[in-house]
């Protein structure tokens, strides 16, 4: 899953739900069925849903979204965008509260009491008419509280006891460079910085860990007659510490370049080939053929 472009969402903190992903900023959702790895890595090797977000208009927008459930849920969200002669912004933001709920009353809940928030800036630099520099955050902290109801409500006793919380706050900082020459050529940089944290509670086990995530990828594109030529390299580096006694940490390093050419045999038929190469820490290094 990729939100413009950048894989945020992999290793520990994959366990993204797509209702967390408010839509006002979404422009549209791509996906690539099948192999996918030449461009995006071996964790595309089943395909790539990436989800892009809006970028300003000449008009400034603003969209507002109140919504109230049957099932006790409350979501706010608040979208504004603008772009002006250098400059232009978008701005995502959303409140979530959802009360816990028990429809078969059986003292379980089925929603759990969930209070979330999110702060979304993308910033776009218009360095001149064939470049652009995009800067964004997003910023996004979830509480939720499930099991026995009687212990939600502060009424636990030697027979309610069961509970399940949940903390996470997420923290991703992206830059994308867009350059395009007169020959046509397209040159993309990418840069991500994403920060992960959870906690896990239940009355018998406690689990704290958190995700260091970096993302850079360098990219050039060009349309030469029927062929689509696409090189590049990428590096990630991926950490992740575990607060226990014996703690499950992992560290993970990959550098790699590809290329890859597509070529448009007819008006409806186009053949795709693609290699990559693939140095890791402490795997070796791979070969993923397209």
């Amino acid at each position: 899953i990729l939100k413009d472009g950048f894989p945020a969402f992999g290793g520990f903190s994959g366990s993204l739900s797509i209702l967390e992903i408010p839509p006002l900023d979404l422009k549209q959702v791509e996906i690539i069925k099948g192999p996918a790895a030449t461009l995006f890595g071996g964790d595309a090797i089943a395909g790539v849903v990436n989800f892009v977000t809006k970028d300003p208009e000449d008009k400034p927008v603003t969209t507002l979204i109140l919504n109230q459930t049957s099932a006790l849920g409350t979501d706010i969200s608040v979208f504004n965008s603008r772009k002006f002669i250098r400059f232009g912004y978008t701005l995502l933001a959303s409140a979530n509260y959802q009360k816990a709920y028990d429809v078969d009353d059986d003292d379980f809940t089925e929603l759990p009491e969930t209070k979330a928030v999110g702060f979304t800036p993308k910033l776009l630099f218009y360095i001149d008419k064939k470049t652009t520099l995009t800067v964004g955050n997003s910023t996004s902290y979830q509480n939720r509280n499930g099991g026995d109801t009687f212990v939600i409500k502060g009424q636990s006793d030697n027979f309610h006891q069961y509970f399940v919380r949940n903390r996470s706050f997420r923290n991703i900082s992206t830059f994308n460079l867009n350059r395009e020459f007169a020959d046509g050529g397209r040159l993309f940089a990418k840069q991500s910085l994403a920060f992960f944290n959870r906690e896990l509670t239940t009355p018998t086990y406690i689990f704290k860990g958190r995700q260091f995530n970096s993302f850079t990828d360098i990219s050039y594109a060009r349309a030469i007659g029927k062929h689509a030529i696409v090189v590049g390299g990428s590096a990630v580096y991926d950490q992740f510490r575990e607060e226990n006694a014996s703690p499950r940490n992992e560290t993970r390093a990959a550098f790699g370049a590809f290329v890859q050419d597509t070529v448009d045999v007819t008006n409806k038929l186009s053949l795709e080939a693609g290699f990559r190469l693939d140095a890791t820490k402490d795997y070796g290094t791979f070969a993923l053929p397209i």
